[in-house]
Order: C-alpha cells, then sequence, then structure tokens
C-alpha cells in the first residue's frame, strides 16, 4: 500500500454536510470542494467517464488540471473507482475506515497492557 501523507485533515471532525465531509479531503485546497460535490454527484449518475473531460469540465467551468486532481484524490481516497470507462462510487472508503478503526482497537488494547 502506498504512503500518502496528508490525505485528509482532522482538525474539526465536525461533519454536518457533504461540504464539512469533502473539506476535509481538500483541507490544502478548499475552494475545489464545491467541484468536488458537483463531480461526485455527476459520479453518482454515471456522467463520467474518461472521454467525457471535456464535456465536465466546460459544464463545471474548471480547468483540465483541477478536474485530474479532484478525480486523483476522489480515487486515491476510495470514495470513487473506475469501471472500465465509467467512474462509480465505491464502498472502498468506508470498509479501508472500518479495517483502520479495527486495527486501532487491537493495537490501543495492546499498547494499554
Amino acid at each position: 500500500m502506498r504512503n500518502f501523507p496528508f490525505l485528509v485533515s482532522l482538525k474539526d471532525p465536525k461533519i454536518v454536510n457533504p461540504e464539512d465531509f469533502l473539506s476535509m479531503v481538500f483541507w490544502n485546497k478548499r475552494d475545489y470542494v464545491l467541484d468536488a460535490l458537483k463531480i461526485l454527484k455527476l459520479v453518482g449518475e454515471g456522467k463520467i467517464t474518461r472521454k467525457s473531460w471535456k464535456e465536465t469540465i466546460i459544464q463545471l467551468g474548471i480547468s483540465k488540471s483541477r478536474y485530474y486532481y479532484i478525480l486523483r484524490r476522489l480515487r486515491i481516497l476510495g470514495l470513487i473507482y473506475k469501471d472500465e470507462d465509467v467512474y462509480r462510487l465505491s464502498e472502498k472508503f468506508s470498509k479501508n475506515l472500518e479495517r483502520l478503526a479495527n486495527y486501532w482497537e487491537d493495537l490501543k488494547g495492546k499498547l494499554e497492557k
């Protein structure tokens, strides 16, 4: 597994809406949050494909580099994945968090002995 330091900021763990969640993912580029939310909605609708980037950046009014930065960050964290040529929402992020929590509980128990 590759090491990706500082991908997520947990300084303010209060999450009450999607923007709060994405602001932790894009903690260093807060202005990307709303674009990331729009991209996630399009992914959920099956509208983001390998070939649709030109249409999507025009629709969202963002640069190609910003678009691919957002996609890459969402993929690295396991929020989305590419199924052939179509991006899909993923359960990997939730499963990774669950595994991480289980590991922490086990490690904490060993450290407290």
